[in-house]
């Protein structure tokens, strides 16, 4: 799997494989290599004990944009089958945002900086609040939210399904930031209080170095303030909910200031203040840049799903919807219309019983997607299942009504087959066969004459 949370060209990307030795036939290290198609893009090597999984990391920096189709091989034993692994990426080139209620220029100075045509990695439409449509927001990567344009109950149920099928969303307080309150219910979140003055201003407390949005950008001080920080002069109080939520900055009084929820296969970023001077001095703090450049490459990040394996008869969702029926392209250009469904803003793709390899998803002569079909990585371990486990995962893979006969003895057995098929014969006839064989060589012997 790819553990690089935002996926650029010309930056390092890591994928994780794991590596198990079922049995005792392979070599204490197996040489791994990342590859796409015959050229070699990283290698490692795996340290292997019998039964216990092995991480290697593989690392390599894609020279280009667009799917990606990976394979990671290990060493040839005698199950070939599970020799290989594969897996899409994709690098995307400008990310398409959608912003609703929001107006920032120190937003556009992070997002579109209008440096040259085309260099900035994303393209903001402003939008109505009722354009949140699912069919409209399957057009975008992510969407920024503030205060502003009051989100009726039609558009926040459009942005939670959003969000839960790996979309994600950011959202900045204001003013009116309880306005914003039913959107962070429908994705599991708490709620925005009352808006308070800090006099004197409250200083950062705690910002969490480990998080993909600051790995990297501060090296934190045991004991030590944060390495930049913010006078907050006024701010809407967030209350957490009871749904997946990390803090990633606080104030010195613990008050979160940067909140990420977690739901379905998104996330959302909330600010309990917005981008503006008058509420805090973030906006021209040098965290500011990396909270909003590489908070919207963490939200616009539903591209890897995509590149998630969909399994030997799964199914993989695609965002949009589309005019004609998708078309599956598999390695030899075979194409086939593949069982789909419109969900939402996405279409769900069942890839039937299509082999291990990588597929491409078209609509007309567009590519869409590309998909990676594994083995269960289950299927690598040859050891007789435990009679539950086997009955249970019988009945899920074909779906009938498998049920587990009672332990037979041998001797059963044989008087079960006894009874209902008879004596068997073959034995006898075969002895007979001989018999008459014999018998008629004498006698033909006997009554040969002899020659003249």
């Amino acid at each position: 799997q790819v553990t690089t949370r935002t996926l650029e060209l010309g930056q390092p990307i890591d994928v994780q494989a794991v590596v198990q030795d079922f049995g005792d036939g392979l070599p204490a290290t197996a040489p791994l290599s990342l590859r796409e198609g015959g050229t070699r893009l990283a290698e490692g090597s795996a340290s292997l004990r019998a039964g216990q999984p092995s991480g290697v990391r593989l690392r390599f920096t894609p020279t280009r944009r667009g799917w990606l189709g990976l394979t990671v091989e290990a060493p040839a034993d005698d199950f070939p089958y599970d020799d290989r692994r594969y897996l899409a990426v994709r690098i995307p080139g400008s990310r398409r945002l959608a912003r609703v209620g929001l107006a920032s220029r120190y937003l556009d100075g992070v997002l579109q900086p209008g440096l040259t045509p085309g260099s900035s990695p994303f393209a903001v439409d402003d939008l109505p609040a009722s354009a949140l449509t699912p069919e409209r927001l399957a057009a975008y990567d992510a969407v920024l939210v503030g205060p502003a344009s009051p989100l009726a109950p039609s558009s926040v149920e459009a942005l939670g399904r959003y969000v839960r099928d790996g979309g994600g969303v950011f959202v900045f307080a204001g003013d009116n930031a309880s306005a914003l309150n039913p959107l962070l219910a429908s994705l599991g979140g708490g709620a925005f209080g009352a808006v308070s003055t800090r006099s004197p201003a409250t200083k950062l407390g705690r910002i969490d170095a480990s998080h993909p949005v600051f790995s990297g950008v501060f090296i934190p001080q045991p004991g030590q303030p944060p390495a930049e920080d913010a006078d907050v002069r006024r701010i809407a109080a967030y209350r957490p909910g009871g749904g997946a939520e990390r803090t990633l900055v606080a104030l010195v009084d613990g008050s979160p200031l940067v909140q990420e929820l977690r739901v379905g296969q998104g996330r959302a970023l909330v600010v309990a203040v917005p981008p503006d001077p008058s509420w805090s001095d973030l906006p021209v703090r040098g965290l500011f840049v990396p909270l909003v450049l590489r908070g919207t490459l963490l939200l616009a990040h539903r591209d890897a799903a995509l590149g998630a394996e969909a399994g030997v008869g799964g199914s993989v969702a695609v965002p949009g919807r589309f005019a004609t029926p998708l078309t599956q392209i598999d390695a030899d250009e075979v194409r086939t219309t593949p069982t789909q469904r419109v969900s939402g803003g996405q279409t769900v793709v069942t890839l039937g019983d299509a082999p291990p390899g990588l597929y491409r998803l078209v609509s007309g002569d567009s590519l869409v997607a590309m998909v990676a079909v594994n083995p269960d990585a289950r299927e690598s371990d040859l050891t007789a299942a435990p009679l539950n486990e086997a009955t249970s995962r019988l009945r899920e893979a074909t779906g009938l009504n498998v049920e587990a006969m009672p332990a037979l003895r041998t001797d059963a057995i044989q008087q079960g087959r006894t009874a209902s098929s008879g004596r068997e014969l073959w034995p006898l006839l075969l002895t007979l066969a001989f018999a008459l064989l014999v018998t008629e060589s004498v006698v033909a012997r006997r009554l040969r004459r002899p020659a003249a």
